[in-house]
């Protein structure tokens, strides 16, 4: 994944997407989690990345989740 420099607005907004999403930490993941986290973030779906989708080159959001799918936080691409 290529770093990217982010500018202090977008710190800011992923911090507040982050904070809206911490309330999910602990939940079981499932695709109406995934539209959830969409929703609450304003990332297009494509762009939510969980445990049965491929990263790609985009800026993205994560959903990271331990080995029964119980999410443990949230990302975004570098």
């Amino acid at each position: 994944m290529q770093n990217l420099q982010k500018s202090p607005a977008t710190l800011a907004r992923e911090k507040k997407i982050l904070n809206a999403l911490q309330p999910l930490v602990g939940s079981r993941y499932s695709t109406l989690v995934k539209h959830t986290v969409s929703a609450v973030s304003g990332f297009d779906i494509d762009d939510v990345v969980g445990p049965d989708d491929m990263a790609v080159m985009a800026y993205q959001l994560y959903v990271h989740t331990d080995k029964e799918r119980v999410i443990t936080g949230f990302g975004f691409t570098q």
